[in-house]
């Protein structure tokens, strides 16, 4: 983990799962997840952050599947 304190007004949080294989049988809710969390700019998430708060300006989130893991 790495932090950094820089004087202004905005912050950057990025955070790194991993996650299941592109074989594991739970993949498919982790992808319903990803897609409630950030996928797009009509997500929950980002409704709520940005267009209901005014919180932040950029919401995302991302899957990649490998064969043997997987990151989020």
């Amino acid at each position: 983990m790495r932090a950094e304190r820089r004087a202004g007004e905005q912050a950057q949080l990025a955070l790194g799962i991993r996650t299941f294989s592109r074989h594991h049988p739970r993949r498919y809710a982790l992808r319903l997840l990803n897609v409630l969390l950030g996928e797009n700019m009509s997500s929950r998430l980002f409704q709520a952050l940005r267009e209901d708060t005014g919180l932040a300006y950029h919401v995302a989130s991302s899957l990649s599947f490998f064969d043997d893991t997987g990151i989020w």
